[in-house]
C-alpha cells in the first residue's frame, strides 16, 4: 500500500510557517460542535459523533481537528465527516495564527467562516447529501 503523505514545511506568501496557534471562544465553539454532531446524527443516520478542535500551539503537520462518527454503514459516516468539517469551518468560532520563521505572526482568515452564521442553528443538509 502507498505510504501516507508527510506534511512538509508550510509556506505562505514565500514565508516558512514554523508553528500554528489556535484560539477559540470555547463556550460557543463547543456548543456549535455539539450542534453539528446532533445534525449529522439526524441527517446521516450515524449513531454517535464527536468533534474536537485543538487550541493553543499546534505544530505544522499535526492534526488540529478531529471528527469521528460511528455508523452501521461506513458510507454514512464518511458523508457525515465531509459535511461536518465544512460546517465546522463555516460556523465554529476558532481563529488561526501562523508564526513564520522570522518570528512574525499573522492571523489567517478562514474563507468559509461567516460571523453572521454564529447565531444560526446548525441544520441538516438539504442538498441531497444526507443518507
Amino acid at each position: 500500500s502507498p505510504e501516507p503523505k508527510k506534511a512538509g514545511p508550510r509556506r505562505r506568501a514565500g514565508k516558512k510557517v514554523v508553528t500554528l496557534r489556535y484560539e477559540a471562544y470555547a463556550p460557543m465553539a463547543e456548543a456549535k460542535m455539539r450542534e453539528i454532531c446532533a445534525a449529522a446524527r439526524e441527517a446521516f443516520g450515524v449513531k454517535r459523533g464527536a468533534a474536537l478542535h485543538r487550541t493553543g500551539e499546534v505544530a505544522v503537520g499535526e492534526a488540529s481537528v478531529i471528527l469521528a462518527f460511528a455508523s452501521p454503514h461506513r458510507a454514512d459516516a464518511l458523508k457525515a465527516v465531509a459535511w461536518a468539517i465544512d460546517e465546522l469551518k463555516a460556523k465554529v468560532p476558532v481563529w488561526k495564527q501562523e508564526v513564520y520563521a522570522d518570528g512574525a505572526p499573522a492571523w489567517k482568515e478562514n474563507a468559509e467562516f461567516d460571523p453572521a452564521k454564529l447565531s444560526e442553528p446548525v441544520g441538516v443538509p438539504d442538498d441531497g447529501t444526507a443518507g
